[in-house]
């Protein structure tokens, strides 16, 4: 049902949702004196300029106010959030038919639309916007009510979200239910869905994996633990790096620095990492991805075949300088020194070769591979280094020797 044109005269607060075409404004009086919402249906927590204070509300869905927002009622007075809202809405309505837009699947499978890749011009219009965004817009504090102080949600956030879910919503107005993904309302989640998306989005990011000791003054690496920390590189900017992190602690730097807010391109492309390497499934799940506590295991596979499968696709591995973790295979032609399974070419062996294991560039004796391979950690000293290796490899590699 179309919101009632009176609500333009209420103040009108954003409340996000999963998906975002769920979305809805709520609306409510901000002042005694001011227009009171027609139809109030709920009471909720609005933070009022000094206090938070439970206010009669009406919820709307962002789809039944589209049309107050995008054609107003001639001679109303739109409350400044109203007007906001409605800058907003034909913001993303020219995202739209400019083709700005992105599918996309959230965790939980549904399609959704997202805003696109955005040219300079476009992210200097949302910082303005967001610069402008009234306090009426954003008063649903954030966190535990019983909490000291009051935390509102960012205004780049809220915007962000509020672009989102327009441009999530207006697709499928006027389509049938059975439409299918990205047109109907409610399609049902397909696995399919997330490869063909991935396919058409563009690399605006990369990841890497910078792996620190946990003591960062720590002298004996061997006894050390050590964290694997999410970085995010800029592809067009190739300059820009940060922590994962970050870009939650700072949306709207972290918007600034590489043009476009990063945050789902960096979930999607963490969660094809966790196809490479499982133990990043645990960073999808948290509130933020950061870091990663490593076992001794994951320091062995990182420095082997997941290690190998994750450059593959581009995420590198940043290791401590004071630590070698390059492990491969080698083929030794005619060593004389190591004769077992060695085959020859020729009556006089001259083309006898052996298989080995480098460290970097250090190709290992038998005796350092079976003390690498029998030891308790996954980090040993070695030749007067630290070193990390597969010792899946290497094991392989000596049962390949006898």
């Amino acid at each position: 049902m179309t919101a009632e044109p009176t609500l333009a005269g209420c103040a009108a607060t954003f409340v996000p949702a999963d998906p975002p075409r769920d979305s809805r404004l709520v609306f409510w009086s901000d002042s005694p004196d001011g227009r009171q919402p027609p139809s109030a249906d709920s009471r909720t927590r609005i933070f009022t300029g000094r206090e938070v204070n439970s206010v009669p509300t009406q919820n709307v869905s962002l789809a039944d106010a589209l049309p107050m927002l995008l054609s107003p009622a001639p001679g109303d007075t739109a409350h400044r959030s109203v007007a906001f809202w409605a800058a907003a809405a034909r913001t993303a309505v020219g995202y739209l038919e400019a083709g700005k837009v992105l599918p996309s699947v959230t965790p939980r499978g549904r399609d959704v639309w997202r805003l696109g890749a955005l040219d300079d011009e476009d992210t200097s219009h949302l910082r303005l916007l967001a610069a402008a965004l009234p306090p009426e817009a954003r008063a649903i504090p954030l966190g535990d009510r019983r909490a000291e102080g009051v935390r509102l949600p960012a205004a780049v956030d809220v915007l962000r979200d509020f672009l989102t879910a327009v441009v999530d919503t207006v697709p499928r107005l006027g389509s049938p239910a059975d439409a299918g993904p990205y047109l109907a309302w409610d399609a049902e989640p397909s696995p399919e869905l997330q490869t063909w998306a991935d396919a058409l989005a563009p690399a605006a990011i990369a990841l890497s994996l910078r792996i620190d000791p946990v003591d960062p003054g720590a002298i004996d690496l061997s006894d050390s633990e050590f964290d694997a920390t999410v970085q995010v590189h800029g592809v067009a900017r190739p300059g820009v790096v940060c922590d994962a992190v970050d870009l939650w602690r700072h949306p709207a730097l972290a918007e600034s620095a590489f043009a476009a807010d990063p945050r789902i391109e960096v979930l999607g492309a963490l969660r094809r990492a966790a196809q490479d390497w499982a133990p990043l499934e645990d960073l999808l799940r948290a509130e933020a991805p950061h870091r990663i506590r490593l076992e001794d295991d994951d320091l062995s596979s990182l420095a082997g075949d997941a290690g190998r499968r994750l450059r593959e696709r581009g995420v590198q591995i940043h290791w401590p300088r004071a630590l070698v973790a390059q492990t491969s295979t080698r083929i030794i032609l005619g060593d004389p020194g190591s004769r077992e399974g060695a085959a020859a070419f020729g009556g006089d062996r001259a083309f006898d070769f052996d298989w080995r294991v480098a460290v970097g560039e250090d190709v290992l004796t038998r005796k350092e591979m079976e003390e690498l391979a029998s030891a308790k950690r996954a980090v040993v000293k070695l030749r007067n280094r630290y070193v990390v290796a597969d010792a899946e490899t290497i094991r392989k590699t000596l049962l390949r020797r006898t």
